[in-house]
């Protein structure tokens, strides 16, 4: 007899439980006179499961994405009880979906394990959200080299993250030299190390390493180089050397409107 095709369409707690209990109930307890233990029908008109073969499956998880489907059955938010917890290595890789009605807007204030991680190439992701997060007064955005990501939010939605901490140029004022990069600015502050060996990545590419061990890090290490303790200091060093740029420039400003002979005006 033929197989029983299956197609998977997201890869949640359900179909984790389904893959589980095909491979559990794949063979006869030999000690149960040739039946399966927990299934009142183990053959249905010479179907067995054994027969059910999943062909193909989608999800819209970053985490799932790209990855072999027995991998992504026991990746997050998934917490099914493990009923057969080594899924043997399944030929199917986990498929791009759209994004439609499966994402609860409630679970966006769960912690990363409890949450959906929407991939960003899913078609039908909805970036308001995202960008109404980037344009909220009430809420400091943390960066490090900004420009390229100020610049793809201005292109995109026609908004300017603000207020904004960019790492980097606040690495500047304070002595670690120019245009640091990210984890050498991590290793002198925190004496952390950061895997930057993904930086010429194709981020195209699924599985994405980032949601790995690369994006998480990241985002703890920018908790410190950004902490409130260290920002009314930094504004305080700001602030004094923001005013002497300005006397300055105000300066040079009204010299500028009261000659016609520009030759000779100093910045200093």
């Amino acid at each position: 007899m033929r197989k029983i095709a299956v197609g998977i369409v997201g890869v949640g707690n359900c179909a984790s439980s389904l893959l589980q209990g095909i491979e559990f109930y794949r063979a006869p307890d030999p000690a149960a006179n040739g039946h399966t233990i927990g299934l009142m029908h183990d053959d249905l008109c010479g179907y067995r499961p054994s027969d059910i073969e999943v062909v193909c499956a989608f999800d819209v998880d970053a985490r799932k994405v790209g990855q072999p489907l027995d991998v992504a059955a026991k990746a997050p938010p998934n917490n099914a009880r493990a009923l057969y917890p080594r899924l043997p290595r399944s030929p199917v890789v986990v498929q791009m979906g759209p994004v439609l009605d499966g994402i609860s807007d409630h679970m966006r204030d769960y912690p990363p394990e409890e949450a959906f991680v929407v991939d960003a190439l899913a078609p039908g992701i909805d970036l308001a959200p995202f960008f109404a997060l980037m344009a909220d007064p009430a809420v400091v955005k943390v960066f490090h080299a900004a420009r390229q990501d100020i610049e793809i939010c201005w292109h995109a939605a026609g908004v300017i993250p603000a207020p904004l901490v960019d790492t980097q140029v606040a690495a500047m004022v304070l002595g670690y030299g120019d245009s640091i990069a990210y984890d050498q600015l991590v290793q002198r502050i925190t004496g952390d190390h950061l895997d930057k060996s993904h930086r010429f990545t194709d981020w195209t590419r699924r599985p994405s390493p980032f949601f790995a061990t690369l994006g998480r890090s990241q985002v703890e290490c920018s908790v410190p180089l950004a902490s409130p303790d260290a920002l009314p200091e930094l504004e305080k060093f700001l602030t004094v050397e923001l005013r002497g740029i300005l006397a300055g420039a105000d300066r040079v400003h009204q010299e500028i409107l009261n000659t016609r002979n520009l030759r000779g005006i100093s910045p200093s």
